[in-house]
């Protein structure tokens, strides 16, 4: 299957980016998430959603003031997204920044 072989560090795919950089994340693998989210920070067009998603990895990683620093820029970016304000409410339910 040719599509095994896809790689997107190569191809610039932000789709494909994005994901593997949720699925490192939900592995615990962060070096691999940190390079995706690296390279998607200088091409993304959608920079709310990269840096909800930039967040919720640094929330998995125990590094709350970093995921606060995130969410509070994607809040900012795009005020009325739910899956932000959730991320940002669930934050705060777990460390009062």
């Amino acid at each position: 299957m040719p599509w095994l072989k896809a790689n997107p560090f190569k191809t610039g795919d932000q789709r494909a980016l994005m994901a593997l950089a949720i699925a490192a994340d939900m592995e615990g693998d962060f070096q691999t998430s940190d390079k995706a989210y690296e390279l998607l920070l200088a091409q993304s067009t959608d920079q709310a959603t990269l840096f909800n998603n930039m967040g919720y990895s640094y929330m998995l990683r125990g590094d709350l003031l970093k995921a606060n620093s995130y969410l509070a820029e994607a809040e900012r970016r795009a005020p009325k997204n739910d899956t932000i304000r959730n991320n940002r409410k669930m934050l705060k339910q777990v460390s009062p920044l």
